[in-house]
This record gives structure tokens, sequence and C-alpha cells, in this order.
């Protein structure tokens, strides 16, 4: 099993759905279908049966399920006739059960070859073309990139894309920020995508000995996967230098496990607003024609130098190195509409702090951000 975190765009390619909807921010509306008590049990059934054999936590598994079963026992579900309607009630118990943003169902209006035997069907040539081709129209997640003024590096990032499709972005990207002084990253509108990619990003804040960043635990199948850094990355590596990651309550999923993980080995300093609290990573199986379940089926543990978890039995993490349900908390904490100017004063300001003879350069855009930042609203 491979574990991973989907974009909205994979989520299609889960689904094998041209149309599909698990959220309230996909823009259009596919059509609904009328639903029938069976139906409803098959799902709700079907999702409880993935739950108890793939969720991360088997405690908390257990809980999500007795919530669903007194439902369906009640035949509260028996009522509802809208794939919209099920839909915003499961996520709603779901939800309220696990605290996981995570958890949730999806919806297909065109019904799709389902195989209970089978949970995990593999890429198809097509599906993995639509993947890039979808992946190449949004520039595989890279937004913006350039130097502010001061010599400090800009990346806007809204998405990860895999790396076998966003390799060669990340290698330019890297190459032109390899000369300035400090970069920050910003990642305010971004919601996630692949759980590769942030190992990928990751490696090039490390050098090229592999650096250990922690394990993921794999409740379903008992085994623990390390994450180390790789040896080798296309383009420069981002050394020694200051790294700034700008977040937002919108920031969410593999966005909280890359700043985590660089906030925690100490690489980067949070500035902005604490994350929605969904980090653990997962993949959609199929429980009906017209819908799957998007499962989180890990979590992350940081390398301590002697195990917080025991491997022969599944034991949810209550460490403060989970992240699910509270969130990545910044080192400084701004409304998210004044985080970058703020990290950008700040990388100045240390910038001059190493280095005094910078003061003529510099001084005039710290007071100039300064004076930004006075007349800048902070926004909710």
């Amino acid at each position: 099993m491979r574990t991973s975190d989907r974009l909205p765009r994979q989520l299609v390619k889960a689904l094998l759905a041209i149309t599909l909807v698990s959220t309230p921010s996909f823009p259009q509306r596919p059509p609904d279908i009328k639903l029938t008590p069976e139906a409803n049990r098959q799902v709700v059934n079907g999702v409880m049966k993935v739950i108890q054999k793939y969720y991360v936590s088997a405690e908390v598994a257990g809980r999500v399920n007795e919530r669903l079963r007194q439902r369906v026992e009640s035949g509260e579900y028996d009522k509802i006739t809208s794939a919209f309607d099920l839909i915003d009630a499961l996520d709603s118990h779901m939800q309220e059960a696990s605290k996981d943003k995570h958890l949730a169902l999806a919806y297909s209006h065109v019904p799709q070859p389902f195989d209970e035997r089978q949970d995990f069907r593999p890429e198809t040539p097509q599906q993995k073309a639509e993947d890039l081709s979808a992946a190449r129209a949004k520039n595989f997640g890279f937004e913006r990139v350039e130097r502010l003024p001061g010599n400090i590096g800009y990346l806007e990032m809204n998405s990860f894309v895999r790396p076998e499709f966003s390799g060669e972005m990340t290698r330019a990207t890297m190459s032109f920020l390899a000369n300035t002084d400090a970069l920050i990253i910003d990642l305010r509108k971004s919601s996630g995508g692949s759980a590769d990619m942030v190992l990928f990003l990751a490696s090039y804040f490390f050098d090229e000995e592999p650096f250990h960043l922690g394990d993921w635990f794999i409740r379903a199948e008992n085994r623990v996967q390390q994450w180390w850094t790789l040896p080798y990355v296309p383009g420069s590596r981002y050394l020694n230098k200051d790294v700034y990651i700008l977040l937002s309550r919108r920031s969410f999923s593999a966005v909280e496990g890359l700043s985590s993980i660089l906030q925690h080995h100490k690489r980067a300093v949070i500035v902005g607003e604490p994350t929605r609290g969904g980090t653990h990573p997962g993949r959609f199986v199929r429980v009906h024609p017209n819908f799957a379940v998007f499962v989180p089926m890990s979590w992350f543990i940081y390398p301590t130098g002697t195990p917080e978890y025991p491997i022969d039995r599944p034991v949810y993490p209550t460490s403060k190195t989970d992240y699910e349900g509270t969130g990545v908390k910044p080192d400084i904490a701004v409304p998210a509409n004044q985080a970058l100017k703020r990290a950008h004063l700040e990388a100045l300001n240390r910038r001059l702090a190493k280095d005094p003879s910078q003061a003529e350069r510099l001084e005039s855009i710290i007071q100039g951000l300064k004076k930004e930042l006075e007349t800048t609203t902070p926004r909710q």
C-alpha cells in the first residue's frame, strides 16, 4: 500500500470520473442522483469497513464507526435521497467523531466499476497523462518566483505536484533562487498535494548526506516507513541561509507536512497564522459505484533517539509531533495579509545583524517595510 496526499485533480483520477464532489470548494456542481435506503446503507457500511481496516488510528476508527453504526441502525440515512445530502451528513458525522478534516466522502455521478476485493487500482497510462496535462496547466504548482528588494528570494506555490512531473520546474526555480541571501516560501494559498513532493522539497534545505526527517507509521500494515532526505536533487540546494515559510488558516495537508518538518528541524521560521490541521496522508477507496471515501492511513513521528510508539500494536501518537487537528503554529504570529512584509523585514534585519556593512544598502528598504506594515490593516 502506498500512502499519499491527493490534489483535486488526483482526486478525479482516484474516482475515474469527469465530475466529482468532496468539498464545497469545487467550482461546478455535478448532476445529483436519487438514492435509495439500500444504496445509502451500502455506502455507509463500505465506509465503516474501510475506516476499520485502514484508518490511521484504531481507537479513532472505532469511535467513528460506532457513531455511524448507531445512525444506520436508527434509519437516519434511509431518509436521504440526494448524493450531496449524503456527503454532507457523512462528512459531518465522520469529522465530528474524528476531528480529522481529511476523512471525507467523494461522489461521481457517472458510475464506475467497483470491486470490493480490490481496494487500490494501479494508475493507467491515460490517468497519468491526464494528471500530467492538469499539472502542466497550473505550472506544476509554482505560481511566482522573484527576487525581492535586498536580495531576498520569494517563491509562491499553490499546490504540491509529484516530483516526477514537477522536478524540472523545481530545478529551475531553486537554481534561480540560489544566489539570494534568504528565502521566503509563500504557502498561504496552498491546500496541499503530493507527500512525495514534501520529501523532495525538504531535501533542498539539507546537504547531500541523508538526514533522518522522521517516520511514517502505517497502522493498517503495522510498520514504519522511514523518511530520509535525498542524496541528490536537481539544481542548487539552499543551505546555511535563513528560510521563512508563510502560512494562513487555509494552508492544509502536505503544506503543513513540509512546514512542520522544516520548523521541527530548525531549518525554517514559520510566519503567519496557525494552519487547518490536516497532516495525515491517505488515499481514496471506492465503497460504491458512485462513492469513494478518502481515508487517512498514516501519521508522522519525529526521531527522538528512542521509539515513541510500539510497533507490535497500533497506538495513536499523543506527542506534539503530530499536528492533526491542531495545525502548525507560527514562530511569528501575524495576520496572513501581513506575513510577507513581516518575513521580508525579519530577513533583512537578520541579514543586517550578521553583516552591519550592509546598512547603507538595506536600511531604506527596512524603513519602507516598517511603514507599509504600520499602514496595513489586518484581515481575518
